[in-house]
């Protein structure tokens, strides 16, 4: 990229006057050189860097500003490139190098180094002219708020020339990567030396799991540098114990500001006040550097906790763990586990048919004595209920279960399985299955319950929610959230167990009736099959190569966020802006799961043009507001899920699926007949005749979750999403995001009740909405777009999993 690179300043600095002359300026900054305990360092009085070096980092003074890497509020001179799907590459108009740069996440997201590390590592690779440097949250990092990188000219920093004659001795060997240990005290710097960015990043993550750990922090307190230079990454990690040191609020002579970051640490002092660059010594940077640096005794404390680390992983049958745990998320690491089982709610009845085409044995607590004989293939048989037991071969059992003679090969068949259950797409079919087969009784019926090994559950769940044929990076995303989505209603229904407390339950008053739909229905199994949990259908969609390489290559790995497993909800189209999870059930509001528009910069490896990157699309109005979800839902904005490419939504789709077409905008009329008719069917509710239908309250997708109906004979505010679509529709309205225009009038009925304040009733309800589903999460339409536009998977993620690290859980 450096042609572009250097275009692009070119292009910059001619048209944005602002950055000109800070360029320029750089040519007349005073330097002086310091001897800092034997390195060299360069002392630069900078006074443009006051922006920087003066911010306010604390989260009153962050909440209270706009953020300034946010494409919405960069100055309308300031353009960029596209970089890895998800970041912009800007020139940085507060220059310290001769060419300067700040690379952010297009989206608004924390400053953390978890999951980013290769992206980092990516920069340096494309940008050979650059030195690429993170600051850390808490360690110089003037936008804390949101993610993203610097990169500066390389060799500008005595460290990147001078380290190779610093080296104190080789910490450790780690595949094909090197670990040095810097005697430069008080910097105690370690360096990652490797050709390979995989071994690069499994040591970065040892690293990190071996770095203290602050209270109230999400990551170690570090800043690194990074440069690619002949098939080789070199980084610089600086491990620090405090974020400024005293002399930055002190007052009068003891005062210097001075908050260094990863560029003071390489060698480079800013400072901002030229007093300060004066007076400062050699000892003053000694001692900053003493004050937010790790001290010798911490720093030798470190690289052992490194070295048993490594030494650990080199005796372990897997030593792949140290990636995925750290480099990608962190957090995780003390709670690996085997592979866990789920227990699956297939169908109910008093009756279930059934049949083994493979050989299959009574589990042992079903057997009157110790046999264990396959039973094998039969014709179809069944259970019934009776007297609260599970009724097969004439005898009786609280639980009856059966498992298969052989693992690998074993499945059963449960006959007339519905599917797409009250959708439009209902059916019945035969469904196969791996796994036990075990049939419970609870409330006059019988539960076919699946008991099956997780990876093996997912590789049907992702045949089954989406297209078998679909990219693999979009494969490779649904299966982490549908992995983390299971385990994490796993996890609830321990801690609620273990608190013994209820989950929260509809609310009910006389005007005003609120519920929601999750899992929770569920006691005896941890899923069901259909829509209301994860579609799925077991071995009867056919799985593929595809499908099994997308579950293979991310086997273990969920999506966390603060050392929790997410609660990551996907629906089929958000339609065009993300849904927060308290408008959909329960009030809580989860951090990751926050309002966003599902749109970033184009993607390309290569650079894009200036204007191109600069696009305003990312920008989101209020769709809380009535005129702004008004205006939202009866236009058609750009986003991912704006698409009616068929190759696309081939692949993402099921053919049941496709039976609908329209879903990034759609429209339902109905006549008064039809509508008072279809509301009182489906909520058992007597309204009259429907004057109107009044939105009340609406979440940051556009989406209604309180609705009043108002009738001729009763009034009532209706909600959450679900319930506003169960009730609009004979099945499930497509989303609860939509307006209402009403056309015509009809007379009252006869025996509408006398003061109801009407005399005529609209003809005919027009709905025009927006999306299909919920909208929290990801959005699988978009998330397929974005898979065929060259997006990876971890990029997909972070987009709809806003802040969220990515974690092994289990090998």
């Amino acid at each position: 990229m450096s042609p572009t690179i250097q275009e692009f300043f070119t292009e910059q600095l001619s048209s944005w006057k602002m950055a000109q002359d800070n360029y320029a300026a750089l040519s007349g900054v005073r330097t002086k050189e310091l001897n800092v305990c034997g390195i060299p360092y360069k002392v630069q009085f900078n006074p443009a860097r006051i922006v920087s070096s003066g911010a306010k980092v604390d989260a009153r003074s962050i909440k209270q500003r706009k953020c300034f890497l946010c494409p919405e509020n960069l100055p309308p001179m300031q353009q960029g490139i596209p970089f890895g799907g998800h970041y912009q590459i800007l020139v940085n108009p507060f220059p310290i190098f001769p060419r300067h740069l700040t690379i952010p996440e297009t989206a608004h997201v924390p400053q953390r180094i978890a999951a980013r590390f290769g992206h980092m590592l990516d920069l340096a690779q494309a940008l050979p002219d650059y030195t690429v440097f993170y600051n850390g949250p808490r360690c110089g990092a003037s936008a804390p708020d949101h993610a993203h990188f610097q990169a500066g000219s390389r060799g500008f920093m005595p460290i990147e020339k001078d380290w190779r004659g610093q080296v104190a001795d080789k910490i450790a060997c780690y595949k094909n990567a090197v670990l040095w240990h810097l005697d430069d005290a008080p910097r105690n710097t370690l360096v990652i030396q490797s050709p390979s960015k995989d071994a690069a990043e499994e040591l970065f993550g040892i690293i990190c799991r071996a770095l203290p750990m602050m209270p109230g922090q999400e990551e170690p307190m570090m800043n690194l540098l990074a440069a690619h230079e002949a098939g080789q990454w070199t980084v610089f990690v600086f491990a620090r114990a405090k974020h400024r040191p005293a002399c930055y609020a002190a007052e009068g002579d003891a005062n210097l500001l001075s908050s260094p970051a990863s560029v003071d640490l390489g060698g480079v002092f800013i400072l901002p006040v030229e007093k300060d660059f004066v007076k400062i010594t050699a000892e003053d940077i000694a001692g900053i550097l003493g004050e937010v640096c790790l001290s010798a005794a911490e720093s030798a404390q470190l690289r052992q906790r490194i070295r048993q680390q490594i030494q650990t992983l080199a005796t372990s049958p897997q030593d792949s763990r140290a990636k995925d745990n750290t480099a990608k998320g962190g957090g995780m690491e003390n709670r690996r586990a085997e592979e866990p089982e789920v227990r699956v709610g297939i169908m109910s009845g008093t009756r279930i048919e059934f049949s083994f085409p493979t050989p299959y044995r009574l589990h042992k607590h079903c057997r009157e004595d110790a046999s264990s004989t396959p039973i094998l293939p039969e014709e179809v048989q069944a259970v019934t209920s009776g007297n609260g037991k599970v009724l097969w071969n004439n005898r009786e059992f609280d639980e009856l279960e059966f498992s298969p003679a052989d693992e690998s090969t074993g499945c059963f068949e449960l006959r007339n399985v519905t599917i797409g259950i009250n959708f439009h797409w209902e059916r019945q079919e035969n469904q196969r299955f791996r796994g036990s087969l075990k049939f419970i009784a609870e409330d006059g019926k019988l539960t076919a319950v699946n008991v099956i090994r997780v990876e093996d559950y997912l590789t049907s769940v992702i045949s089954s929610e989406m297209s078998a044929t679909a990219s693999l990076e979009l494969l490779k995303a649904h299966a982490v959230i549908s992995r983390s989505w299971l385990l994490a209603q796993i996890q609830k229904d321990k801690e609620t167990a273990h608190a013994q407390t209820a989950c929260p339950t509809p609310s009910q008053s006389g005007e005003e009736f609120i519920r929601w739909y999750d899992r929770e229905d569920h006691t005896r199994f941890d899923v069901c099959a259909d829509d209301h949990c994860q579609r799925y259908q077991g071995i009867t969609r056919a799985s593929t190569e595809i499908v099994k390489q997308a579950i293979a290559a991310t086997r273990g790995q969920v999506l966390t966020y603060g050392g929790k497993i997410c609660d990551a909800r996907f629906s089929k189209c958000c339609g065009g802006a993300f849904e927060e999870f308290q408008y959909c059930w329960e009030d809580v509001k989860h951090p990751y799961l926050l309002k966003q528009r599902d749109f970033r910069l184009p993607h390309s490896q290569a650079a894009g043009s200036a204007a191109e990157a600069a696009s305003p699309c990312n920008d989101l109005p209020d769709l809380t507001q009535e005129a702004e979800a008004a205006r939202w839902i009866r236009t058609s904005p750009q986003a991912f899920c704006n698409t009616a490419d068929k190759q696309i939504l081939a692949q993402v789709l099921n053919n049941y699926d496709r039976e609908t077409t329209d879903f990034y905008r759609w429209r339902v009329e109905y006549t008064q007949e039809e509508l008072s008719a279809l509301i009182l069917k489906r909520s058992g509710i007597d309204y009259g005749q429907i004057i109107d239908l009044v939105p009340m309250a609406r979440g940051t997708s556009g989406r209604l979750w309180k609705l009043k109906i108002v009738g001729t004979k009763k009034t009532l505010v209706i909600g959450k999403e679900l319930e506003i679509r169960r009730i609009l529709s004979a099945s499930h309205l497509y989303s609860s995001a939509f307006v209402t225009d009403k056309e015509g009038s009809l007379p009252i009925d006869k025996d509408a009740p006398q003061g109801c304040g009407v005399q005529t009733v609209p003809a005919r309800f027009i709905l025009t909405g927006a999306g299909w589903g919920h909208g929290v999460g990801l959005c699988q339409i978009g998330a397929a777009v974005m898979g065929e536009r060259g997006y990876k998977y971890d990029a997909i993620l972070l987009h709809y999993y806003v802040g969220a690290s990515i974690d092994r859980l289990y090998e």
